[in-house]
């Protein structure tokens, strides 16, 4: 088989209830030119013996295994080291493509040569409702992912080159390796985005939208923090906001004395009486905080 111009990565765990669809979604687009590898971090369901049975009848579909890993960083850089297309796509195992996603985002990244990646608008898909998400055109990028990452991995086209240039995902990340990843990127490179919903996002119990390990949401903020110490030097109100954000996370968790370093790191740049508010109630425990949480809410 010759290599294919894309490389669609799927890593997956257990989701051999979901990922049938999320094949098919790929298997139906409107461009055939794509190898799918599949990378199964260590699954106990019967993913590994359906995608074997799906790759027989489709050489384009190859299944690699590995040792359960937990992180998403590191099964998409296995798929990735494993493929041979110039361009990436990945797609989560539990969700799907709109049929013409690869073709009109290929026509764009391929008409400028400046372009690193390129996404699309999504369609969010709850248990009890859909929403549609459509992207912003920030000035800035980089100081767009200062705040936080609103694009999706799965949204996203890129050149080989552009992962490539940034030592591919890095796998230092728990859950957040999608914001490391896109800001390096932007860092490099120009983006741009298909302005139509061709992705479609499931949010249900067994995905990360509905977990809240608070101890992998810190240790990620923390690490993004310190990557990027140098741009938050000269965007302080964002790093005030950053600095709110791990501390309600910190209480969340139940660490009040390490919150309060942080919200003490916030009253440093900006002693306002919410900042002040904020470091006062975290004496009074988690639970009183939450509750102040919930009403006033901890947006700078």
């Amino acid at each position: 088989m010759q290599n294919a111009k894309i490389s669609v990565i799927m890593p997956t765990y257990n989701m051999a209830h979901m990922i049938k669809r999320a094949i098919d979604s790929i298997l139906n687009q409107s461009f055939q030119d794509f190898e799918i590898i599949v990378v199964n971090d260590g699954s106990t369901d019967n993913t590994e013996s359906l995608i074997k049975n799906l790759a027989s009848g489709d050489p384009r579909i190859k299944l690699l295994n590995q040792t359960h890993s937990g992180k998403p960083a590191v099964a998409t850089n296995t798929g990735i080291k494993n493929s041979n297309g110039k361009y990436i796509a990945i797609l989560d195992s539990d969700d799907e493509w709109l049929p013409t996603k690869l073709e009109k985002q290929l026509k764009l990244i391929e008409s400028r040569p400046g372009l690193g990646f390129v996404a699309c608008h999504t369609v969010l898909l709850y248990p009890e409702h859909s929403k549609e998400q459509l992207l912003p055109r920030p000035k800035s990028l980089v100081e767009a992912l200062l705040i936080k990452c609103y694009l999706y991995p799965s949204s996203m086209l890129a050149k080989r080159e552009a992962l490539d240039a940034i030592g591919l995902i890095d796998e230092n990340y728990w859950v957040s390796c999608d914001w490391g990843m896109f800001m390096e990127m932007a860092k490099k490179y120009d983006y741009d985005f298909v302005d139509e919903v061709l992705y479609k996002y499931y949010i249900h119990k067994t995905n990360h939208s509905y977990q809240k390990n608070y101890a992998q949401r810190v240790h990620d903020r923390e690490y993004f923090l310190h990557n990027n110490a140098d741009l938050y030097k000269n965007h302080p109100k964002l790093l005030e906001y950053q600095y709110i954000t791990l501390a309600s996370d910190l209480m969340s968790k139940g660490e009040s004395r390490k919150a309060r370093y942080y919200f003490k790191k916030s009253l440093e740049l900006n002693r306002s009486l919410k900042n002040i508010a904020r470091l006062a109630i975290s004496y009074c425990g988690k639970t009183l905080y939450q509750k102040y949480r919930t009403n006033r809410g901890h947006i700078v």
